[in-house]
């Protein structure tokens, strides 16, 4: 009886590494098929965008008219421009109403730019960098213009 434990423990050993040995090879072979995309890298297309203040908007626009005084958020400002947006660059985070394409808007200026845009002239397109402000009613916003490329 002992024998033919021995024997049957054998056998059964045998066949174990026989199928694991076989299970090996068919899994190499599975492998070797079937080919892998190669994995691509991420691709990050915001990361060239220019990094923007809060409430800050950069966008292009055409210089439609030049007033000396405005009616903004109830003040009367006396360096005004009224701008009509054509493309809208970049915003930072915390502005409460965006621009859209075909916007006119009036930006606020400090003296500084004053003396630039008075050299130029009607339907000029250029770049402005602008600060959004809340008005004393928290319904409406203005612009503060920060700079002109």
């Amino acid at each position: 009886m002992k024998s033919m434990n021995r024997i049957i423990c054998f056998l059964t050993i045998i066949v174990l590494i026989s199928c694991k040995s076989n299970t090996t090879i068919a899994q190499q072979n599975e492998s070797d098929s079937i080919s892998k995309p190669p994995v691509e890298k991420p691709k990050f297309y915001e990361v060239n965008a220019p990094q923007v203040d809060p409430n800050t908007i950069i966008f292009k626009g055409i210089i439609t008219g030049k007033t000396t005084q405005q009616d903004v958020c109830g003040k009367k400002n006396l360096n005004t421009i009224e701008i009509k947006v054509t493309n809208v660059v970049a915003s930072g985070a915390g502005l409460s109403s965006t621009l859209t394409i075909g916007n006119h808007i009036f930006l606020v200026h400090i003296d500084k730019i004053a003396k630039r845009i008075k050299k130029m002239t009607n339907n000029s397109t250029i770049q402005f960098i602008a600060k959004e402000k809340l008005c004393q009613d928290m319904s409406t916003t203005s612009y503060e213009l920060i700079e002109m490329k």
